[in-house]
């Protein structure tokens, strides 16, 4: 036996043990991924995780207006509908929502969650000059229904839930990523009425 030879005898040994440790791991399952928690929970798995909470949140309580930070999630049934394109948030006063330093002064979140769509009601046509992508295209204004939650940041307690359909038919500009479509958006009366009392009431601490 060549001295090259008795080289190559130990070498492949080396190689093969550490194949043996290598190759079962290219099969391994990848271990799941724990639930992310999220202030307005969706996914079975997002529910089962509980929603997020924000514990360095400013505690409801005090003078009104308490600040409200929003949050919107789509859950419609199946994972095939596509991104909608979505018009600006329906308006809340100014001087209800989170100032610039952030979550440290939110007392309140505002779920708001897209249900179902209907039947086109309109369609609104893009050309290529003063939209935001720069390209021409189409969308189908929607029906559509919401459900709304407020609920304490820190404490993640609901105050109240509540569904509104959608009435604001306009032609929102156009972004990239959607699927075509343009869910009407509530009412600014309707809304702002139905959290008014939970975040001009004054409360105790």
């Amino acid at each position: 036996m060549t001295r090259r030879t008795q080289w190559l005898l130990p070498l492949g040994v080396v190689i093969g043990a550490a194949a043996a440790l290598i190759v079962p791991r290219l099969f391994e399952e990848e271990p799941e991924r724990a639930p992310v928690n999220v202030p307005c929970p969706v996914t079975p798995a997002e529910v089962a995780a509980g929603r997020q909470t924000f514990p360095d949140a400013a505690p409801y309580a005090g003078p009104g207006p308490h600040p409200v930070g929003r949050w919107f999630a789509d859950r419609r049934p199946g994972d095939g509908h596509g991104a909608p394109q979505r018009d600006k948030d329906t308006p809340l006063p100014a001087n209800w929502l989170v100032a610039d330093e952030g979550r440290r002064t939110m007392q309140l979140v505002l779920c708001e969650y897209l249900d179902s769509v209907g039947g086109s009601v309109r369609g609104c046509a893009y050309q290529g000059i003063g939209n935001a992508t720069g390209s021409s295209g189409s969308l189908a204004v929607v029906p559509a229904r919401y459900t709304f939650e407020l609920v304490e940041a820190r404490t993640g307690r609901v105050l109240t839930t509540f569904q509104l359909d959608g009435r604001t038919e306009s032609c929102p500009p156009l972004t990239r990523g959607t699927s075509g479509v343009s869910p009407l958006v509530p009412g600014e009366i309707e809304l702002v009425n139905a959290v008014r009392s939970f975040v001009e009431r004054p409360v105790p601490g």
